[in-house]
């Protein structure tokens, strides 16, 4: 068995050093993996981290498709496979993922009127809050266009209960400063909306050409 971390550029570069890590290469582009005895337990804190830590350090000297932690297959045949069968889409967004990182953006409303605590008391009470907070997160979300137009792509998450919106953007590094200081004249501008952005990471919102 073993554990997949990322699709990369296949290259002549050293795999992180300390990892007992191998690749399979398919034309112009290569899986990195290592062997596992069984599959990887439930996700640890630590385990996590040491998986995010392995695919920043790939992603410092090559374009990397990150792969999610317990990403397993038999061996490295099925890998081969695996690329053999996509080489030309993974070509793709390699090719859309290089010299690129994700910045992820969580928008929460600080200025809203909080909602009655309990349920609501009627059918009509629940639909008029449900239409109020999805009107606040369209609103919210149209004020990050500036954001867009600095982005080679942006991608709309799951928000969770407390959220406006949540999005990732995938930037060049060498545009980052910009995003952030656009993304720092939004958070003046409308104090009322709490904007939290953390990264670079990884472009885990971008591996797949179904978004």
């Amino acid at each position: 068995m073993i554990e997949v971390y990322a699709i990369a550029d296949c290259d002549d570069l050293e795999l992180p050093a300390g990892e007992r890590l191998e690749r399979v290469t398919h034309g112009a582009i290569a899986g990195i993996f290592s062997r596992v005895g069984e599959r990887p337990d439930q996700a640890s804190a630590e385990a996590l981290w040491r998986h995010e830590c392995l695919v920043e350090a790939l992603m410092k000297d090559r374009a990397v498709l990150p792969l999610r932690y317990r990403t397993v297959l038999a061996d490295e045949w099925d890998l081969q496979k695996a690329l053999t069968d996509r080489c030309e889409e993974f070509s793709r967004l390699l090719g859309a993922v290089r010299g690129r990182v994700e910045l992820a953006l969580r928008v929460l409303d600080d200025g809203a009127e909080p909602e009655p605590e309990g349920a609501p008391r009627s059918g009509h009470a629940y639909m008029q809050a449900l239409a109020r907070r999805r009107r606040r997160s369209e609103e919210a979300a149209a004020l990050l266009e500036p954001l867009e137009r600095v982005a080679d792509a942006a991608v709309k998450r799951e928000s969770a209960a407390d959220d406006l919106t949540r999005w990732a953007f995938l930037i060049e590094h060498g545009r980052v400063e910009d995003f952030n200081a656009r993304l720092d004249d939004l958070r003046r501008s409308h104090p009322e909306l709490r904007m939290t952005c953390t990264g670079p990471w990884p472009p885990y919102s971008f591996v797949s050409e179904e978004r």
